[in-house]
């Protein structure tokens, strides 16, 4: 009952959370933030059609679900990464290199694992793609709010209660994780109820964050941030074009 009461509360939130972005007018500024939490009420409402009337394609239906989920949290991140780095087109551009790059090795480690025969699709390769991700989004996280910390920039009430409720997510995720490899499935019997419980927590603070258009603040072009980025900015070009020019010599040659 407990379970059910936390189940349908999420629910509540999340269409709570679509109705406001509409009226808000918030739906351009973050779509792949709403087309996450979009995607998880239509994911929880067939589960649950799946659950009551076709008992037997459960499990099917849960694990490839889950695994169109975690492409819908990556863009999350990096709708983080690309709203806060606004000011620095530069930075931008190498942050979807890396994400694309990050992508695609998680991917074709899982891959390699099904081909190889260490896994069987798609239980364990979403588990195990999960894991490595939830890692990897962790971290990735972390660098930019200390970056954005250490440079004292305000991120804006929007993208500050993104972070935040994701930055949980991903806490809750990892932490489950870590203690599932360490102490077995046991743990399992207490997540059952503290997972629903973290997710509402983490709806609660996006209802609360995106309720309201806040534009985040941008560096300006007197900051420390935007100067060191400039700096870094130069240096990066002045290395790339030695580079060119030492491989066209050797082309040459």
């Amino acid at each position: 009952m407990f379970t059910d009461i936390l189940w349908w509360a999420a629910n509540f939130l999340e269409i709570l959370i679509l109705a406001r972005a509409f009226k808000a007018g918030l739906i351009r500024a973050y779509p792949y933030f709403y087309s996450y939490v979009g995607y998880v009420l239509l994911q929880d409402l067939f589960r649950f059609y799946i659950y009551s009337f076709k008992p037997e394609q459960y499990s099917r239906v849960y694990w490839s679900t889950e695994f169109v989920g975690l492409l819908f949290g990556w863009g999350i991140l990096w709708e983080i990464y690309r709203e806060a780095l606004v000011p620095f087109p530069g930075a931008v551009r190498n942050a979807r290199a890396l994400f694309c790059l990050l992508w695609v090795l998680v991917f074709t480690k899982a891959l390699t694992n099904v081909w190889g025969g260490k896994a069987f699709w798609p239980i364990t390769t979403t588990v195990e793609m999960e894991r490595d991700l939830r890692v990897i989004q962790a971290a990735l996280l972390i660098a930019l709010i200390c970056v954005f910390r250490y440079y004292a920039v305000a991120l804006g009430r929007n993208l500050n209660g993104l972070t935040r409720g994701y930055g949980l997510f991903l806490a809750s995720s990892v932490l489950y994780l870590a203690f599932r490899a360490n102490y077995g499935s046991w743990f399992q019997v207490y997540w059952v109820y503290l997972q629903p419980a973290v997710y509402l927590a983490v709806l609660s603070i996006w209802v609360h964050a995106m309720w309201t258009p806040y534009p985040a603040t941008s560096p300006g072009t007197e900051s420390k941030m935007h100067h060191d980025y400039l700096e870094i900015a130069a240096a990066t070009s002045r290395h790339l074009g030695r580079a060119r020019r030492s491989l066209s010599r050797r082309i040459r040659a």
